[in-house]
């Protein structure tokens, strides 16, 4: 007769399995609501204390989590098809750090002045959704 060790047993455990295969599947721009050990609100917290280590005051920015890595997404493309060799090689350097993770990303922007948003002086934090780990830490300029 066949034993069956690993198989799961409680909804739980079939939940985390699930997770832990499609964490496998997936690419880097996996949306981490799906599938996280670290929740929306935490990875905020972490984040704030990343954008205060760069002398930034959260309070003193609109941050905005990025539904799907969307906007990243099309950060990292104008990366990737820039003339510029640093941008390119920047792309290279986000990509290796992100394969094969489940991410939060996080923008900081200046607030609107009169409806209108200053450029730079804002933030990007990219927080793994599995352990909390800091990823990349960006600073507008």
């Amino acid at each position: 007769m066949e034993r069956f060790v690993n198989i799961p047993r409680t909804f739980a455990q079939t939940h985390a399995l699930a997770c832990l295969l499609t964490v496998r599947m997936l690419a880097y721009d996996a949306d981490p609501e799906s599938c996280v050990g670290v929740n929306k609100e935490q990875a905020i917290k972490i984040a704030n204390k990343e954008v205060d280590k760069l002398g930034l005051d959260p309070q003193d920015l609109d941050m905005e989590v990025d539904k799907g890595n969307v906007r990243w997404d099309e950060f990292m493309s104008i990366l990737r098809d820039s003339g510029v060799a640093e941008s390119r090689e920047q792309y290279k350097q986000h990509q290796a750090k992100l394969q094969g993770r489940t991410f939060w990303t996080i923008f900081y922007l200046p607030k609107r002045i009169e409806g209108r948003r200053p450029k730079g002086g804002g933030a990007t934090v990219l927080i793994d959704a599995r352990d909390g780990e800091v990823l990349i830490v960006i600073r507008g300029e």
